[in-house]
C-alpha cells in the first residue's frame, strides 16, 4: 500500500506551500432555513460572473445578495461589462444586476458575511487591513446599498476574522486574532452588535495546533519521502454555528484545547443567557487523525446545524492517514453528529467519504445535507485518490441523505472542479455556491464562480416509508399456490387472513429478495442487478434497473485534475453486493435508519447496509448480525422493532426482536403449516403499504 502511494506523496510535496496558504471559506452561520425539497440541478440564470480569485462567503440582505472572497473583477450575467470589485460584490437577487452604488474596496480576502443589526446592513470579516485605503480591524459594518462604513460600529484592532454570528444581544466572532484591542482574546470574542465594544459574554480561548507537535513518530515514519516537515498553521477558529434554539454552539478550527479542555479541532459550547462556555461532556476523538500532516495542520473546514437544531454536520479536508484505512478516518469526509451527544469519545452517526478529496463547505436544509469542495466520487470509503467498490461520480458537490449519509440522486456536478466550492448558502428560495471555477456540469452551464440552484423545479426525495403491521403481505411463487405468480395475504403480526391473487405484468416473475419502500418495489432476479418498479397494491409500473454506479452523464468524463494517480475517468464502481445479488434470498428496509436488510441463501448471517431509495446507492460497508440463523429465510418483514422470518423449508413464520443494532431473545413461531395451517414459503416476500 505504501509503495503505491509514493507518487501521491511526491506530487503533494510540490504543492504543499500553496495548499497551506489557500484562502479559507467561512460563511454566514445563522440557522439554515428548512427546505421541503432538493434544489433543482439546473442553475438559475441572472447571476453575476466573478472573473478571478475565489468566492468564499455569501449573505442575503433583503433582495440584495452579497458575495465576498479574493476576487477583484466581476461581470454582468451576459459577460458584456467588466467591473472592478475588490473582494466584495452586491447584486439584485431577482434580476442579477450588479449594484453600481455598492463598491467598497478591501485589500485582503473577505471570508465572512452576516446580516447586520439593522435592515440593509452587513457585517464583513476577513483577512483585510484596509477599507478604501483606510486602516480597519478584521471586521466592519457596511451599508449594503451604498457600501459606506458605519462608523458607530467600532471594535478594537484585531487581525483576521473568519466567522461571524449574531446571537441575541451578542455578536460572536472567531478567527486568527489573539487580542481585541488590548484585551487578550484567543481566537474567540463577543462584541456589542451595534457598537462593536468587547463584551464578557464569550471569553473561551483556543490554544495549540492540531498537527504541529502532535504527529506520532510512526505516522512520520510511514511517509514514503523522509525529511518532510510537519505543517504549522495558525491557531484559529474557522467557523462558529449555533442551533436554532440558541442553546448549543459548535466551533471548529486549528486548535487542540479550548479553555484548557482538550478539544482537537472541534468543540461544543453551552449557550446561556449570560455566557457561552465549553461543554465538558461533549468530546470526540474522530478528528485527531494526522491525515496529510505535511500539508495540513488543522483540516476541518466547515460545520452547520440542521434547521431543527437536532444535529450538525462537519466538512473536512486533509488527505488520508498513512496508518489507517480510508474507512476508519474522517479525513476528506462529511460527518454527522447529534447535538445532544454526551461523552468523551463521541462517534459520528455517519461518515460520508469521498476517498481522499477535500470538502470545504456544508449546508443542511432538513431534506438534504449538501457538501462541497473538490470531490470526484462519493460513497467511496474503500479507496484513496481513486474510485473503489461502491463509488459514484459526484464531481465538486453532493446531496446526502441526512439520515444515513448516502448520496441522493441530485448530481449537477462541477467540472472542472478546481480548488473547490468554498461557500454554500441555503436560503428560502434555493442554494448558492461559490467557487474558483466557471462551470456547472461538464462545462454545461457557464457560471463564473457563482451559481444558484433554485428550489423551484427541485424534487421532493422519494418516500422512505415502509408498511407496519397490520398490513398486506405479498408472496411471489407461493408454495401454497402453484402456478399463481403473486398472492396477497393480510397479516396483523399474529393472525393471517385469506389469500387472493394479484395480476403480474407479462414476463415479470419476482424471485429472490423484494422490498416495497414508499411506492417503489426493489427486487433481485437471477442476474447481478437490482431492479425497481412502482406498485400501488394492484398495478405495477415498468421495470428499471438500479445501477447508480454508472451515470451516462459522467461515465466517460475524464477528470480535469487534482488527482495524483494519472488520468482518471469519473465512472463509479458497483459494490461487492451486486455480484452476490443472484443469491439474495430476502430484503427488508429499516425506515428509521434508512438501512437495507438482506440475506443470502444458505448464509446464516443477516446483513445491513445504508441505502438510498432516492438514488439506489448502497453503502459498500455492511454490518453483519449473527445469533439468529438466516440460512433458510425466503422473506423478511420488519415492523415495530420485530423482524419476521419466513422459512422456505418449513413454511413457518417466526418473529424475533430486532432494534437495528442486534437481536434480543430467540425467534418464536407465530404462524405456519403446523400452527395455523398457513404456508409462508415463497420465492420472495414483501409487505405492502
Amino acid at each position: 500500500m505504501k509503495l503505491a502511494r509514493v507518487p501521491v506523496a511526491a506530487a503533494m510535496l510540490l504543492v504543499v506551500p500553496q495548499l497551506i496558504l489557500l484562502p479559507r471559506a467561512w460563511g454566514a452561520s445563522g440557522p439554515t432555513p428548512a427546505q421541503s425539497a432538493v434544489v433543482s440541478a439546473v442553475p438559475g440564470a441572472n447571476t453575476p460572473q466573478v472573473v478571478d480569485g475565489e468566492v468564499l462567503a455569501f449573505a442575503e440582505i433583503g433582495n440584495t445578495m452579497l458575495a465576498g472572497g479574493s476576487f477583484t473583477r466581476v461581470q454582468n450575467y451576459a459577460r458584456t461589462v467588466t467591473s472592478t470589485r475588490n473582494r466584495i460584490v452586491a447584486w439584485d437577487k431577482t434580476t442579477g444586476a450588479i449594484s453600481t452604488t455598492f463598491a467598497p474596496s478591501f485589500n485582503g480576502s473577505v471570508a465572512a458575511l452576516t446580516p447586520g443589526p439593522t435592515a440593509g446592513t452587513v457585517y464583513v470579516g476577513g483577512a483585510f487591513t484596509t477599507l478604501n485605503g483606510a486602516a480597519v480591524p478584521g471586521i466592519v459594518l457596511l451599508d449594503a446599498t451604498t457600501g459606506a462604513r458605519i462608523t458607530s460600529f467600532a471594535p478594537g484592532t484585531m487581525t483576521t476574522v473568519n466567522t461571524i454570528v449574531r446571537q441575541g444581544s451578542q455578536l460572536l466572532i472567531g478567527g486568527e486574532f489573539r487580542k481585541v484591542g488590548t484585551v487578550n482574546r484567543g481566537g474567540l470574542a463577543s462584541l456589542d452588535p451595534n457598537t462593536g465594544a468587547l463584551t464578557g459574554y464569550l471569553t473561551a480561548s483556543v490554544t495549540g495546533n492540531h498537527n504541529f507537535g502532535h504527529v506520532p513518530p510512526a505516522e512520520i515514519a510511514a511517509f514514503p519521502v523522509p525529511g518532510v516537515a510537519v505543517a504549522h498553521g495558525r491557531t484559529s477558529v474557522s467557523r462558529i454555528t449555533i442551533n436554532a434554539q440558541g442553546t448549543r454552539m459548535v466551533i471548529v478550527g486549528n486548535f487542540d484545547s479550548v479553555s484548557g479542555l482538550a478539544r482537537d479541532q472541534i468543540a461544543v459550547l453551552n449557550v446561556g443567557a449570560t455566557s457561552a462556555t465549553v461543554d465538558p461532556n461533549w468530546k470526540t476523538l474522530r478528528f485527531s487523525d494526522s491525515c496529510f500532516w505535511f500539508t495540513y495542520d488543522g483540516w476541518i473546514r466547515d460545520v452547520d446545524f440542521s434547521p431543527d437544531g437536532s444535529y450538525f454536520a462537519v466538512a473536512s479536508a486533509g488527505g488520508h492517514d498513512f496508518l489507517k484505512a480510508e474507512k476508519d478516518t474522517t479525513c476528506d469526509t462529511i460527518a454527522r453528529f447529534e447535538t445532544n451527544g454526551s461523552g468523551q469519545a463521541i462517534e459520528p452517526t455517519w461518515v460520508a467519504s469521498s476517498g481522499s478529496d477535500s470538502f470545504f463547505s456544508v449546508a443542511i436544509t432538513g431534506t438534504t445535507v449538501y457538501g462541497a469542495g473538490h470531490p470526484r466520487w462519493m460513497n467511496n470509503p474503500l479507496a484513496s485518490d481513486g474510485s473503489g467498490p461502491g463509488a459514484v461520480a459526484r464531481p465538486g458537490i453532493v446531496a446526502l441523505d441526512p439520515v444515513n449519509g448516502i448520496p441522493l440522486n441530485w448530481n449537477p456536478g462541477r467540472e472542472p472542479r478546481g480548488h473547490g466550492t468554498q461557500a454554500l448558502l441555503a436560503t428560502s428560495t434555493g442554494l448558492w455556491i461559490g467557487s474558483d471555477t466557471n462551470y456547472i456540469g461538464n462545462k454545461t452551464y457557464y457560471r463564473g464562480r457563482i451559481a444558484f440552484f433554485p428550489l423551484n423545479g427541485g424534487a421532493v426525495p422519494v418516500s422512505t416509508s415502509t408498511a407496519q403491521l397490520p398490513a398486506t403481505v405479498y408472496l411471489a411463487g407461493s408454495r401454497a399456490h402453484p402456478g399463481v405468480g403473486l398472492v396477497a395475504r393480510g397479516f396483523d403480526g399474529t393472525v393471517a387472513g385469506s389469500d387472493s391473487p394479484v395480476t403480474l405484468p407479462a414476463g415479470f416473475t419476482p424471485g429472490g429478495g423484494a422490498v416495497l419502500i414508499g411506492s417503489t418495489l426493489f427486487y433481485t432476479k437471477t442476474d447481478a442487478m437490482l431492479y425497481a418498479r412502482t406498485f400501488n397494491g394492484s398495478t405495477f409500473g415498468p421495470e428499471r434497473s438500479v445501477n447508480p454506479y454508472s451515470d451516462p452523464k459522467w461515465d466517460n468524463v475524464v477528470d480535469s485534475g487534482r488527482g495524483f494517480n494519472g488520468v482518471q475517468v469519473l465512472k463509479g464502481i458497483q459494490p461487492a453486493l451486486y455480484a452476490a445479488l443472484p443469491t439474495v434470498s430476502a430484503l427488508a428496509f429499516d425506515s428509521t435508519s434508512h438501512r437495507l436488510l438482506y440475506t443470502f441463501a444458505g448464509d446464516p448471517a443477516l446483513y445491513s447496509a445504508a441505502f438510498s431509495p432516492d438514488s439506489g446507492i448502497t453503502s459498500p460497508l455492511p454490518t453483519v448480525f449473527t445469533g439468529v440463523s438466516m440460512a433458510n429465510v425466503s422473506g423478511l418483514v420488519l415492523s415495530g422493532g420485530h423482524l419476521y422470518l419466513a422459512d422456505k423449508t418449513t413454511g413457518e413464520l417466526s418473529v424475533v426482536n430486532f432494534d437495528g443494532s442486534g437481536f434480543s431473545g430467540s425467534p418464536t413461531v407465530v404462524s405456519g403449516p403446523g400452527t395455523d395451517g398457513v404456508d409462508w414459503s415463497a420465492g420472495s416476500l414483501f409487505v405492502g403499504q
